[in-house]
């Protein structure tokens, strides 16, 4: 019913009712209010029986801002749930959702209507990514053009992931965020992580070759390592008390966006910067300004380990296809080894090679 002796002073706001409310655009909230301004409000404001804002949370605003009275609509719920569920069905039908803000909204709405006791046939049995067959299948009859296993994606990042990420998935691809994979991959990295890395290897070390697990501020690109595995903060790659010999020689592989980064950890392991070589590989990757198709590996030293042999020294520029995500050359061992006699260590090992010792969570 409508109600004309509500003033806008009269009506509140339920925070947990407008955080079910995906919020508009600079841009479309100004097309509102000019519409509002121009046309008048066309649709009521609803409201409960307590005068609070149940849909029409972004008209409500606009009316406030343009000097437009809005008319208010009463409705009433014999319970709580029943309202909420208005609340959330409303949005759902409503609003211009990102595929993940629809997955996050009929998961609230499946766990609301189970509260409420409605009947369903479908398994609770786990799949593979470890959350409900039956949500994810309930979901997936209603969003048919999402598939099964993104929604599975989403609802492993809703219940495991980090605000941050899920405001990024929230977000989409189009408007600076990430895809659900990419959330996903990121949570899983995050929550299948080691709690302490292993301990570094007893002894010192002459020849050190190391392939750090690099975080980037920009972690939505396809390409981006923290989707395939767990990362490491700068200062922390620092921190690390390298066991290596008084004279020593550093190979760092670093790329082109955080070359500054890893002059810094060379710094801090006690290494000065001496010269690079250059990875080409067959075909670039992602980037934010160009498409990134080659590596520097970074060579330091420290004391008096002196220079490789003649007959030793490549070129500064080695072209080699790459093969699956961040696996760098083998040829490269080869190089290392042809310029300077060991002991070797690998840190950030992915596998294990003979006359190296090895460290790594992959190792």
């Amino acid at each position: 019913m409508h109600q004309t002796s509500i003033t806008l002073n009269d009506v509140t706001i339920n925070l947990e009712y407008e955080k079910l409310v995906p919020p508009h655009s600079p841009e479309k909230f100004e097309e509102l209010k000019q519409s509002i301004k121009e046309n008048g409000l066309y649709e009521d404001i609803i409201i409960n029986t307590e005068n609070e804002v149940l849909d029409g949370h972004h008209r409500l605003r606009a009316c406030k801002e343009v000097g437009v009275i809005p008319r208010f609509q009463v409705k009433f719920f014999d319970s709580k749930d029943k309202e909420m569920l208005y609340v959330m069905e409303t949005n759902l039908y409503r609003r211009q959702l990102s595929v993940f803000q629809e997955i996050e909204l009929r998961n609230e709405i499946t766990k609301l209507k189970n509260r409420q006791g409605f009947r369903s046939d479908l398994t609770s049995s786990q799949n593979r990514l470890e959350v409900p067959i039956g949500t994810a299948r309930k979901i997936a009859i209603e969003m048919p053009n999402a598939g099964r296993t993104l929604i599975a994606q989403a609802l492993y990042v809703i219940d495991h992931a980090p605000e941050e990420i899920k405001e990024d998935a929230r977000k989409g691809t189009n408007k600076g965020g990430i895809s659900i994979w990419n959330a996903y991959k990121q949570t899983k990295q995050l929550t299948e992580a080691p709690q302490t890395p292993p301990i570094l290897p007893e002894g010192v070390y002459s020849v050190i070759y190391a392939d750090p697990p690099w975080t980037y501020t920009h972690s939505f690109l396809a390409g981006s390592p923290n989707t395939h595995y767990p990362t490491m903060e700068t200062d922390k790659i620092c921190e690390l008390k390298v066991p290596s010999h008084k004279d020593a020689v550093l190979f760092l592989w670093v790329t082109n966006p955080l070359l500054e980064d890893g002059l810094q950890v060379m710094q801090s392991w006690g290494f000065d910067y001496k010269t690079n070589i250059v990875w080409v590989k067959d075909r670039p990757g992602t980037g934010h300004y160009v498409r990134g198709q080659h590596e520097l590996l970074l060579i330091g030293t420290k004391g008096n380990i002196g220079t490789p042999p003649t007959e030793a020294r490549v070129s500064s520029v080695i072209q080699i296809p790459k093969t699956e995500h961040s696996h760098k050359p083998e040829e490269v061992y080869g190089i290392i080894e042809a310029m300077y006699n060991g002991p070797y260590l690998e840190l950030f090992a992915t596998q294990k090679r003979e006359n190296w010792k090895s460290w790594g969570n992959e190792v």
